[in-house]
């Protein structure tokens, strides 16, 4: 898995949701999401459909209430921190990208070359 570029602001924020959260055994899970689709209807009956885009998702957990992690997926250690990073067929790759904080959630964007 390629590495990931993390920004004082995301390990701020990491370790801030560690220090609230009295996280016993930290980790940072990034991992592809194919965006979720909804089908509803209009007031005249009409199929509407709202779809999310793919995406990154990243969030601090803690392995103790996670539980045992299998061996596919192992953990890279970033900033002495364990990150679970996962991808699937047809995402991005993480290399060039940069794993950051803004509105109190961490987010993943690429950086500019």
């Amino acid at each position: 898995m390629a590495s990931l570029h993390v920004t004082p602001a995301a390990l701020a924020h990491i370790h801030r949701v560690i220090e609230e959260q009295a996280i016993a055994r930290p980790m940072v899970a990034v991992t592809w999401a194919k965006g979720q689709s909804d089908l509803m209807r209009d007031e005249g009956g009409k199929a509407v459909w709202t779809r999310e885009p793919d995406t990154w998702l990243a969030t601090v957990l803690d392995l103790e209430e996670v539980g045992p992690m299998s061996g596919q997926h192992p953990l890279t250690e970033l900033h002495s921190l364990p990150f679970f990073l996962r991808s699937k067929a047809g995402a991005p790759n993480l290399e060039g990208c940069a794993l950051d904080c803004e509105g109190g959630k961490l987010v993943v964007h690429e950086l500019a070359t």
